[in-house]
């Protein structure tokens, strides 16, 4: 079986995520895996929905089988979102390819993959953040000096980098991984502009948030997803609660100091002594962003610190790698993905966390903790909070006669 592996967050699924996977599948792969984010985001955010409605959410729309990115890489920087991605491809030792959506084409990515990733632009980049720029903009402005030739504005487009960051993360990884890249098409990364039926996932949350605006985004998503989101909405599945979000979080932030922080994935420089004294002049987490801030780091990368100290994760925990496979949504073909894949994978693929503690293994234990404890905050943040403990009462949903 020749399978394509997605990286996503389908936060939430729409008309662009599913061009993918057609596409994808019309190429000629026999069946395409969903690699997801759990109940939190790159975005330092947690999901509109839980993970497993948005896994089935993707079946429906065309995916086979969803797994989830481990929570450590999912709300981490780019390189790191994109290790994790492959690691987990990796882990499962099954063939195939990473399909990816991009405005460049794939051969424009590797030309660009060598300059951006070498030695020469490392260090010019590291010189300039620095300065002060942010490493896109670095990585840009070195483009600009050393290969006028090259369309630097690739480097603006954000599934451009991550895109960058698989080819890099498959390179140094030395996986067999193919490439299969498709153009992207309709609305841009967060935008508010729509194109015809395609809109960014940015703009469906903050409708689906607006009570009286849910229908607007019918044109936007498959309709077997629409009918489940808006049901969703309509018994309290969703969407989360931002405000709840932000009290919980400082809830937690409060009590922390900066020994701390200074433990915590992404946190380098002394920033440490930042977030504390921050934290000690805000009252909620937008404030608290705009007070870390500097010219050394951005807004996203600032709120993958501070979701990373809420969820409690450490530097070590990345060091420790992947450590299982999480199962979260599958149909009758991907139930044939999952038979072939718990005998090629080199670690242990799980349904939920229950046996997790029989492993006697410290990685996997460590692991699961994170997801327990990401489980329960998320949980408080949804409307109607379904189950006592979501990740051992919740397991993978099957979704029949979905695409194959």
């Amino acid at each position: 079986m020749y399978t394509a592996f997605i990286a996503s967050e389908y936060n939430p699924f729409h008309n662009g995520h599913k061009y993918l996977i057609d596409k994808t599948k019309a190429a000629g792969f026999d069946s395409v895996v969903a690699v997801m984010s759990g109940n939190f985001v790159q975005r330092g955010e947690p999901a509109v929905a839980d993970k497993f409605f948005r896994a089935e959410a993707a079946v429906l729309g065309g995916a086979d089988l969803v797994i989830e990115l481990p929570l450590k890489y999912a709300v981490s920087t780019a390189s790191y979102f994109a290790k994790g991605f492959v690691d987990t491809v990796n882990a499962t030792g099954m063939s195939g390819a990473i399909s990816f959506g991009a405005s460049a084409e794939t051969d424009e990515l590797l030309k660009i993959k060598e300059i951006i990733f070498s030695e020469k632009c490392l260090d010019y980049t590291e010189k300039k953040i620095a300065d002060g720029l942010s490493n896109p903009v670095a990585k840009f402005q070195f483009l600009k000096e050393n290969y006028p030739d090259t369309d630097c504005r690739l480097l603006n487009d954000a599934n451009n980098i991550l895109a960058l960051e698989y080819i890099n993360a498959i390179d140094k990884s030395e996986s067999a991984l193919k490439l299969f890249s498709v153009k992207r098409i309709g609305a841009s990364h967060d935008s508010d502009v729509t194109t015809g039926e395609y809109s960014s996932a940015g703009y469906i949350r903050r409708k689906i948030s607006e009570a009286s605006s849910f229908d607007a985004v019918r044109m936007f998503m498959p309709n077997d997803v629409f009918d489940l989101y808006k049901e969703g909405y309509n018994d309290g599945s969703l969407p989360v609660d931002m405000k709840a979000f932000d009290v919980a979080s400082f809830s937690r932030l409060i009590s922390f100091d900066a020994e701390y922080f200074r433990n915590i994935n992404n946190v380098t420089g002394g920033i440490e002594y930042r977030i504390e004294d921050a934290i000690k002049k805000s009252n909620d987490l937008s404030v608290l962003y705009d007070n870390i801030k500097s010219r050394h780091y951005t807004h996203s990368r600032i709120r993958q610190i501070i979701l990373s100290a809420v969820l409690g994760i450490k530097k070590s925990d990345l060091d420790r790698g992947v450590s299982y496979i999480r199962v979260l949504a599958f149909n009758d073909k991907g139930r044939e993905i999952l038979h072939q894949m718990k005998k090629s994978a080199n670690i242990p693929v799980i349904s939920n966390l229950s046996k997790v503690n029989e492993t006697n293994s410290e990685s996997i234990i460590a692991d699961a903790k994170l997801d327990y404890n990401a489980g329960k905050l998320y949980n408080l943040l949804l409307p109607s909070q379904r189950f006592l403990n979501p990740e051992y009462d919740n397991h993978p949903v099957y979704v029949k006669n979905s695409s194959t």
